[in-house]
Protein backbone atom coordinates (compact mmCIF):
# COMPACT_ATOMS: atom_id res chain seq x y z
CA UNK A 1 0.00 0.00 0.00
CA UNK A 2 1.24 3.16 -0.96
CA UNK A 3 1.34 6.23 1.41
CA UNK A 4 -1.20 9.06 1.18
CA UNK A 5 0.51 11.95 -0.83
CA UNK A 6 -2.27 14.23 0.32
CA UNK A 7 -1.26 17.43 2.22
CA UNK A 8 -4.42 18.94 3.27
CA UNK A 9 -6.34 18.97 7.04
CA UNK A 10 -9.97 20.12 8.21
CA UNK A 11 -9.66 21.40 11.59
CA UNK A 12 -13.18 21.44 13.43
CA UNK A 13 -13.76 24.02 15.87
CA UNK A 14 -12.14 28.08 15.59
CA UNK A 15 -11.89 28.32 19.01
CA UNK A 16 -8.14 28.93 20.43
CA UNK A 17 -6.99 25.75 20.34
CA UNK A 18 -8.02 24.66 16.71
CA UNK A 19 -6.93 27.54 15.92
CA UNK A 20 -3.59 26.98 17.05
CA UNK A 21 -3.60 23.39 15.74
CA UNK A 22 -4.55 25.11 11.86
CA UNK A 23 -1.24 27.20 12.72
CA UNK A 24 0.65 24.92 13.31
CA UNK A 25 -0.48 22.57 10.31
CA UNK A 26 0.50 25.04 8.25
CA UNK A 27 3.53 26.04 9.38
CA UNK A 28 4.09 22.16 8.93
CA UNK A 29 3.58 22.50 4.78
CA UNK A 30 -0.06 21.26 5.01
CA UNK A 31 -3.01 22.88 3.03
CA UNK A 32 -5.73 23.82 5.98
CA UNK A 33 -9.14 24.51 5.86
CA UNK A 34 -10.52 25.82 9.20
CA UNK A 35 -14.00 25.32 10.02
CA UNK A 36 -16.91 26.39 12.37
CA UNK A 37 -19.95 27.78 11.98
CA UNK A 38 -19.20 31.14 14.29
CA UNK A 39 -16.37 33.84 14.00
CA UNK A 40 -12.84 32.91 15.64
CA UNK A 41 -12.93 33.18 18.94
CA UNK A 42 -16.49 33.87 19.92
CA UNK A 43 -17.19 31.22 21.86
CA UNK A 44 -15.15 29.36 24.48
CA UNK A 45 -12.25 31.96 23.87
CA UNK A 46 -14.70 34.77 24.10
CA UNK A 47 -14.27 36.61 28.13
CA UNK A 48 -12.81 34.31 29.67
CA UNK A 49 -9.38 35.10 32.09
CA UNK A 50 -6.72 34.22 29.95
CA UNK A 51 -5.17 32.44 32.31
CA UNK A 52 -1.90 30.70 31.66
CA UNK A 53 -0.92 27.73 34.05
CA UNK A 54 2.13 25.58 33.39
CA UNK A 55 2.14 24.63 37.15
CA UNK A 56 -1.48 23.34 36.96
CA UNK A 57 -0.75 19.93 37.26
CA UNK A 58 -3.72 18.70 39.85
CA UNK A 59 -6.64 17.16 39.02
CA UNK A 60 -10.14 18.19 40.81
CA UNK A 61 -10.37 14.83 41.94
CA UNK A 62 -7.94 14.29 44.89
CA UNK A 63 -7.62 11.11 46.84
CA UNK A 64 -9.70 11.20 50.31
CA UNK A 65 -12.02 13.90 48.60
CA UNK A 66 -14.94 10.91 48.40
CA UNK A 67 -15.40 11.59 52.13
CA UNK A 68 -16.49 14.92 51.66
CA UNK A 69 -18.57 14.43 48.91
CA UNK A 70 -21.77 13.31 51.32
CA UNK A 71 -21.49 17.08 53.33
CA UNK A 72 -21.28 18.64 49.91
CA UNK A 73 -24.64 17.17 48.85
CA UNK A 74 -26.30 18.40 51.33
CA UNK A 75 -25.08 21.80 51.34
CA UNK A 76 -26.68 24.28 49.17
CA UNK A 77 -23.76 26.09 48.83
CA UNK A 78 -21.19 23.75 48.45
CA UNK A 79 -19.31 22.91 45.69
CA UNK A 80 -21.35 20.02 44.65
CA UNK A 81 -24.75 19.97 44.84
CA UNK A 82 -27.07 17.55 43.16
CA UNK A 83 -31.14 17.71 43.46
CA UNK A 84 -32.34 14.63 44.89
CA UNK A 85 -34.27 13.58 41.91
CA UNK A 86 -30.89 13.96 39.54
CA UNK A 87 -28.89 11.41 42.42
CA UNK A 88 -29.66 8.23 39.96
CA UNK A 89 -28.91 9.67 37.25
CA UNK A 90 -25.61 11.59 38.64
CA UNK A 91 -24.15 8.28 40.69
CA UNK A 92 -22.56 6.38 37.95
CA UNK A 93 -20.98 10.32 37.33
CA UNK A 94 -19.42 10.29 40.59
CA UNK A 95 -19.05 6.78 41.17
CA UNK A 96 -16.65 7.02 37.91
CA UNK A 97 -15.33 10.42 39.93
CA UNK A 98 -14.13 9.00 43.08
CA UNK A 99 -12.18 5.74 41.08
CA UNK A 100 -10.34 8.50 39.04
CA UNK A 101 -9.48 10.20 42.56
CA UNK A 102 -7.19 7.39 43.58
CA UNK A 103 -3.63 8.31 44.59
CA UNK A 104 -2.48 6.06 41.78
CA UNK A 105 -4.70 7.44 39.39
CA UNK A 106 -3.74 11.26 40.40
CA UNK A 107 -0.49 10.87 40.07
CA UNK A 108 -1.15 9.35 36.13
CA UNK A 109 -3.24 11.87 35.34
CA UNK A 110 -0.98 14.78 37.03
CA UNK A 111 2.06 13.43 34.83
CA UNK A 112 -0.27 13.94 31.71
CA UNK A 113 -1.45 17.33 32.67
CA UNK A 114 2.43 18.47 33.14
CA UNK A 115 3.07 17.04 29.47
CA UNK A 116 0.19 19.25 28.29
CA UNK A 117 0.58 22.07 30.16
CA UNK A 118 4.64 22.53 31.28
CA UNK A 119 5.38 23.95 27.17
CA UNK A 120 2.22 26.14 27.01
CA UNK A 121 4.70 29.70 26.71
CA UNK A 122 7.01 27.59 25.00
CA UNK A 123 4.41 26.55 22.49
CA UNK A 124 2.85 29.65 21.76
CA UNK A 125 5.64 31.99 21.44
CA UNK A 126 6.79 30.86 17.63
CA UNK A 127 2.79 31.95 16.53
CA UNK A 128 3.02 35.00 19.06
CA UNK A 129 6.17 36.42 17.05
CA UNK A 130 5.10 35.64 13.71
CA UNK A 131 1.72 37.27 14.52
CA UNK A 132 3.65 40.27 16.41
CA UNK A 133 1.08 40.02 19.34
CA UNK A 134 4.05 39.16 22.00
CA UNK A 135 2.55 42.31 24.12
CA UNK A 136 -0.30 39.73 24.79
CA UNK A 137 1.13 38.08 27.15
CA UNK A 138 2.00 38.33 30.64
CA UNK A 139 4.00 36.01 32.94
CA UNK A 140 3.19 37.71 36.54
CA UNK A 141 3.23 34.40 38.40
CA UNK A 142 -0.19 33.12 40.58
CA UNK A 143 -0.90 33.59 44.00
CA UNK A 144 -1.92 31.07 46.46
CA UNK A 145 -2.79 32.33 49.66
CA UNK A 146 -4.37 30.36 52.91
CA UNK A 147 -5.97 31.98 56.29
CA UNK A 148 -3.94 29.62 58.21
CA UNK A 149 -0.67 27.84 58.03
CA UNK A 150 -2.60 24.53 58.92
CA UNK A 151 -4.78 24.84 55.87
CA UNK A 152 -1.75 24.91 53.52
CA UNK A 153 -0.37 22.22 55.14
CA UNK A 154 -3.81 20.38 54.58
CA UNK A 155 -2.62 20.99 50.49
CA UNK A 156 0.21 19.16 50.89
CA UNK A 157 -0.48 16.64 48.14
CA UNK A 158 -0.87 19.43 45.48
CA UNK A 159 2.27 21.37 46.27
CA UNK A 160 4.04 18.14 45.64
CA UNK A 161 2.61 17.41 42.43
CA UNK A 162 3.65 20.90 41.10
CA UNK A 163 7.02 20.53 42.61
CA UNK A 164 7.39 17.26 41.08
CA UNK A 165 6.12 18.68 37.59
CA UNK A 166 9.59 20.92 37.96
CA UNK A 167 6.96 23.88 38.04
CA UNK A 168 8.90 26.89 40.39
CA UNK A 169 7.00 27.23 43.71
CA UNK A 170 7.69 29.91 46.29
CA UNK A 171 6.47 29.59 50.13
CA UNK A 172 5.51 32.68 51.67
CA UNK A 173 4.38 34.43 55.05
CA UNK A 174 2.32 36.90 55.96
CA UNK A 175 4.69 39.59 55.45
CA UNK A 176 6.02 38.37 51.78
CA UNK A 177 2.14 37.84 50.94
CA UNK A 178 1.44 41.65 51.73
CA UNK A 179 4.63 42.72 49.61
CA UNK A 180 3.23 41.10 46.41
CA UNK A 181 -0.01 41.68 46.94
CA UNK A 182 -0.89 44.73 49.47
CA UNK A 183 -4.42 44.93 47.92
CA UNK A 184 -5.21 41.70 50.08
CA UNK A 185 -6.64 42.29 53.36
CA UNK A 186 -3.53 41.28 55.96
CA UNK A 187 -5.67 38.21 57.26
CA UNK A 188 -3.58 35.26 55.20
CA UNK A 189 -1.17 33.54 57.46
CA UNK A 190 0.72 31.41 54.54
CA UNK A 191 0.83 31.18 51.06
CA UNK A 192 2.96 30.24 47.75
CA UNK A 193 3.66 32.05 44.47
CA UNK A 194 4.15 29.93 40.96
CA UNK A 195 5.89 32.52 39.18
CA UNK A 196 6.06 30.88 35.92
CA UNK A 197 2.33 30.86 36.00
CA UNK A 198 0.20 34.29 33.70
CA UNK A 199 -2.50 35.19 31.22
CA UNK A 200 -3.18 36.48 28.19
CA UNK A 201 -4.90 39.55 28.03
CA UNK A 202 -7.15 39.70 25.68
CA UNK A 203 -7.77 36.05 24.59
CA UNK A 204 -10.44 37.23 22.19
CA UNK A 205 -7.36 39.59 20.22
CA UNK A 206 -5.26 36.35 20.37
CA UNK A 207 -7.66 34.50 18.74
CA UNK A 208 -8.87 36.54 16.13
CA UNK A 209 -4.51 37.54 15.25
CA UNK A 210 -3.42 33.82 15.11
CA UNK A 211 -6.68 33.32 12.84
CA UNK A 212 -6.01 36.31 10.50
CA UNK A 213 -2.72 35.43 10.53
CA UNK A 214 -4.00 32.18 9.13
CA UNK A 215 -5.78 33.46 6.35
CA UNK A 216 -3.08 36.18 5.27
CA UNK A 217 -0.55 32.86 4.58
CA UNK A 218 -3.20 30.99 3.01
CA UNK A 219 -5.25 29.72 5.22
CA UNK A 220 -9.06 29.43 4.83
CA UNK A 221 -11.70 30.39 7.03
CA UNK A 222 -14.86 28.55 6.26
CA UNK A 223 -18.00 29.76 8.51
CA UNK A 224 -20.49 26.71 8.50
CA UNK A 225 -22.00 24.11 10.45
Amino acid sequence: MSESTDTSVTVIGAGIVGICCACYLQRSGFQVTLVDREEPGMQTSFGNAGGISPGSVAPIGMPGMWQQIPGWLVDDNGPLFIKARHFPKALPWLMRFISQSRRSRVLEISRALTALNGPTFAAYQPLLEEADITGLFHKTGQLFVYHTRQNMEKDTFTRELRSASGASVEYLDSKSIQEIEPALAPIFEAGYLMPDNGHCKDPLGLAQALAQMFVDKGGRLLKTE
